[in-house]
């Protein structure tokens, strides 16, 4: 591998493991705080309708001070712009990897075809490879299992003292690749 294709694999490596740790720390922040506190907050307005038409105060839920502080600073939104611009930059260093991996293929082949050019291997025409690899043969010498095959059936159906009995006039195939 290159020096340069190896860069590349290593920053796409590291920023993987940076997109992991954010993604670790937003999952974190949901699961922990804002979902329970979410939960808390319908089953506390559910409450509050359920009671609306009794007299008296209702109590509403107030969610906790980190909760309070995630979404007044607003740390998830930053963190998704922080995912998505990390997404970018891995996107961008992917196609950096696909260009680097073309130019070294593009770099074997022209070396292939030199090498092929200058041992005299290279094929310039059909007949030239006729005469190397044979020409292929005219017959079809398939096995019964690439034709598609059709049968009579052979069930009779019998008869009674009324009705003469009969041959059905279904045929059974079997499938292949051809059918003759």
């Amino acid at each position: 591998m290159p020096a340069n294709l190896e860069q590349l694999t290593a920053s796409k490596l590291a920023k993987l493991v940076e997109q992991k740790e954010l993604s670790d720390k937003m999952s974190a922040m949901l699961h922990d705080r804002m979902i329970p506190a979410q939960t808390q907050n319908n089953k506390n307005l559910s409450a509050a309708i359920a009671v609306s038409k009794k007299p008296g105060f209702f109590e509403y839920y107030q969610a906790p001070d980190d909760v309070k502080e995630f979404e007044r600073d607003k740390s998830l939104n930053k963190l998704v712009r922080q995912l998505g611009k990390l997404h970018s930059e891995i996107v961008s260093i992917s196609e950096e990897i696909d260009l680097a991996m073309q130019d070294r293929k593009k770099g074997i082949d022209a070396s292939r075809a030199k090498a092929l050019d200058a041992s005299g291997g290279g094929m310039s025409s059909l007949s030239q490879w006729m005469e190397t690899f044979g020409a292929p043969s005219t017959t079809l010498d398939l096995a019964k299992d690439q034709y598609t095959t059709f049968k009579p059936a052979s069930k009779i159906y019998g008869g009674t003292a009324h009705h003469r009995s009969f041959k059905s006039s279904a045929s059974s195939m079997t499938q292949g690749r051809m059918t003759r």
